[in-house]
């Protein structure tokens, strides 16, 4: 456990908002097992703080609450850790479709065409 959770802080400590998924990827181990068991380890002897990102989302929200003049940093923020979500949660690749894909859907009123 010596070699990996080393290996594993040293990653966080390099990039501090990695994934633990993205830890998996880097040390090219299953998270299943293995990574997951570092990092309860890691987390079991306060070397590390895991963070939910709904945690940190109602944080900033709650955060100054009244002060309109933070809203649009907060919101920044707050799609920072959603992107942080799609990234994670869905595919990384994405299927592009022609223009002509599109052609025999209606589009709203007003809106133009590309």
């Amino acid at each position: 456990m010596g070699f990996l959770a080393d290996l594993t802080l040293k990653l966080i400590y390099y990039k501090s908002d990695m994934s633990s998924v993205e830890i998996a990827e880097t040390v090219a181990l299953p998270f299943l097992g293995v990574v997951d068991h570092v990092l309860e380890f890691l987390k079991r002897e306060e070397y590390i703080e895991v963070t939910q990102i709904a945690e940190q989302i109602s944080e900033t929200i709650l955060k100054d609450f009244e002060n309109e003049s933070l809203w649009e940093k907060k919101i920044r923020k707050i799609a920072r850790l959603l992107k942080k979500i799609v990234e994670n949660d869905f595919p990384k690749r994405t299927i592009k479709l022609k223009i002509g894909d599109y052609k025999d859907i209606p589009t709203a009123p007003g809106a133009e065409r590309r």
